[in-house]
């Protein structure tokens, strides 16, 4: 398992990209949970998929996205604030979720 394990991500990619192909479509961009080296060919846009809305889920995804790019794969997002546990009266949820978009869509650019 451990020899083909990480091919299953990015022969998800390349079946959904060459249907589309086949279908005639150009342009392909797929959002799709996972990746391996090699995705980015198939038009893979990675998500993190569904995390919480804490501190540490948002550490987590600058470390993952920090991966992405080194990996290769250069269209990569996550959920700006989580996606669990969010609860938008309260302050500390405010503030993590302006940082948040702030990290995302401002700091990554400089």
């Amino acid at each position: 398992m451990a020899r083909v394990g990480n091919l299953y991500p990015r022969e998800y990619a390349r079946l959904f990209y060459e249907g589309q192909r086949e279908a005639g479509q150009k342009d392909i961009v797929n959002l799709i949970r996972c990746a391996w080296a090699g995705s980015q060919r198939y038009g893979s846009l990675v998500w993190s998929g569904d995390i919480m809305s804490n501190y540490e889920d948002f550490r987590k995804q600058i470390c993952a996205g920090i991966h992405m790019g080194i990996s290769g794969i250069p269209w990569w997002t996550t959920d700006i604030g989580g996606f669990h546990g969010g609860n938008i009266h309260d302050e500390g949820f405010q503030e993590l979720l302006v940082r948040w978009l702030v990290e995302f869509t401002f700091q990554r650019w400089k």
